[in-house]
């Protein structure tokens, strides 16, 4: 069998790179005599670019005459814009496809609820893989549908073991830039960690940084090397979930500060329901404790998925 496997786009968010390192291992568990080719879906199909573009015509040929089924590396997917730009294009090809890992965008209302039945109704979606539970309860016939966890939570099964022998401690604050309270907040965790930790670091998961003049900032271009920064660190503060999933894949302490998104309620940390942790923001999380919790999860969703599929 060969399979497609359409990838994040990792151009506004490094962190998407997680998601498509743990699609990655997920299907060669899943199929490890299969030949799997990955494809990275551009960012220019979304509406702030004119092209339009999400693969080349030539791609989609190639796709389209080669490959028995697609696998879309979703991620926050589960919305209209990419019902639109993405998944109808794809549909197009005529090849099956399944998104595996899909969530709602972040808002968890009727419209993405409606995109996601709206993606599930295309003729050439076979099934779909949600990451959380909420976003597998706004499918109405899921017969065709299983509630699974995030892929990045496979990434380490993909990349290795990144911890380096070293005994240097440092600290992240990983923010978002979305304006000077934000960043001036990273600013007061960071003055706090500097009571324990001799180096606390300042990161975003972008490629384009939004300042260049922030002390011991770390600009980062890949997304593994973004992963083994998080996952060599000793205390991680973020506003990223999946900064928060490596964090925890690799026993690394941390805290979710996303106060707008929060309990397991709605939103992206509903992700971390899937392997029965409600992720509360301000809390700290002790990583170690939840290892064998996650592992048996990520066994059982490997077995399950194989007579699912």
């Amino acid at each position: 069998m060969k399979i497609a496997a359409i990838k994040c786009s990792a151009g506004l968010n490094l962190g998407n790179n997680f998601i498509n390192y743990g699609g990655q291992a997920v299907l060669k568990k899943l199929y490890p005599e299969a030949t799997i080719e990955t494809f990275e879906f551009f960012d220019s199909c979304l509406p702030q670019w004119k092209s339009e573009e999400y693969l080349t015509p030539s791609t989609q040929e190639y796709i389209k005459n080669n490959f028995d089924i697609i696998f879309i590396f979703s991620g926050s997917a589960g919305g209209d814009t990419l019902y639109q730009r993405l998944y109808k294009q794809i549909d197009k090809l005529g090849v099956p496809f399944i998104p595996i890992g899909i969530g709602c965008e972040g808002s968890y209302n009727d419209s993405e609820k409606k995109a996601m039945q709206n993606i599930l109704a295309l003729d050439n979606c076979k099934k779909i893989i949600t990451r959380d539970p909420k976003t597998f309860s706004f499918l109405e016939n899921t017969k065709d549908c299983y509630s699974g966890i995030d892929l990045a939570f496979f990434a380490k099964d993909y990349l290795g073991e990144c911890k380096e022998n070293s005994s240097f401690k440092y600290a992240v604050v990983n923010y978002e830039p979305n304006g000077y309270l934000e960043l001036n907040k990273a600013f007061e965790f960071k003055k706090y960690l500097e009571q324990y930790f001799p180096k606390v670091y300042m990161a975003e998961n972008t490629v384009h940084p939004s300042r260049k003049d922030i002390e011991d900032y770390i600009q980062i271009g890949y997304g593994s090397d973004l992963w083994r920064f998080y996952a060599n660190s000793s205390f991680n503060i973020s506003t990223r979930i999946h900064t928060c999933v490596c964090s925890i894949s690799n026993e690394v302490d941390f805290m979710y500060t996303g106060h707008h998104d929060t309990g397991g309620k709605k939103g992206r940390n509903t992700l971390f329901n899937a392997i029965d942790i409600t992720l509360n923001a301000g809390e700290q999380y002790s990583s170690k404790q939840y290892t064998d919790k996650i592992n048996t999860k990520k066994n059982e969703y490997i077995d399950n998925l194989k007579s699912f599929l």
